[in-house]
């Protein structure tokens, strides 16, 4: 059953990301919201986490003219807020070092939103790469890659070491990013 809760938070995405689409599938942004939403309530029924999950990327990708993080709080509480603030940053290299810190000391919930949206883009990249791989290699190749990598292999160990290496989402993340991870060094 969906709650009048979590239908605020779908309604709220869907408005706040109508028209932008994800760069790596060309697929309507809230595609990617929905599942890492629906990758967290296969893992638990917590409905903070799950609208975490919706709402991750609010405050990372929308300007603060059309959505503050007031409004987010004040919408959703001080719990999905913080979530989603210590979920968010932007490319460079210095704020995923921050992201990673702050996964480290924060605990399940953060690890579980995060290892969601880990696996679903681990997802979309290995798919994008089956499907087109020189565009893949365009877009996200070089230094991109690198980082990349970098990043989601430093995400993945903290998940493994928050969750345990047997939780269902550490399984399935330990699964995939061995494939993307060769791709990056295919296309570093």
């Amino acid at each position: 059953m969906i709650s009048d809760k979590y239908l605020k938070a779908l309604y709220l995405v869907s408005d706040l990301f109508r028209n932008i689409n994800r760069e790596i599938s060309d697929l309507p942004y809230i595609v990617h919201l929905v599942a890492v939403s629906k990758i967290v309530e296969s893992v638990t029924d917590d409905e903070d986490l799950i609208i975490a999950a919706l709402l991750h990327d609010v405050i990372e990708d929308i300007p603060t003219s059309k959505y503050s993080r007031l409004q987010l709080e004040n919408d959703f509480g001080k719990r999905i807020y913080n979530l989603v603030k210590n979920l968010s940053h932007n490319g460079n290299k210095l704020t995923k070092q921050r992201y990673l810190d702050r996964l480290f000391k924060g605990g399940s919930d953060l690890a579980i939103v995060s290892g969601a949206d880990l696996l679903h883009n681990t997802l979309d990249m290995i798919a994008a790469y089956k499907s087109n791989k020189s565009e893949v290699i365009s877009i996200f190749g070089g230094e991109k890659a690198k980082i990349r990598d970098w990043f989601y292999l430093a995400r993945a160990d903290i998940i493994n070491q928050t969750l345990g290496s047997n939780h269902p989402l550490t399984v399935q993340i330990n699964k995939k990013i061995s494939l993307l991870h060769a791709i990056h060094l295919e296309i570093m």
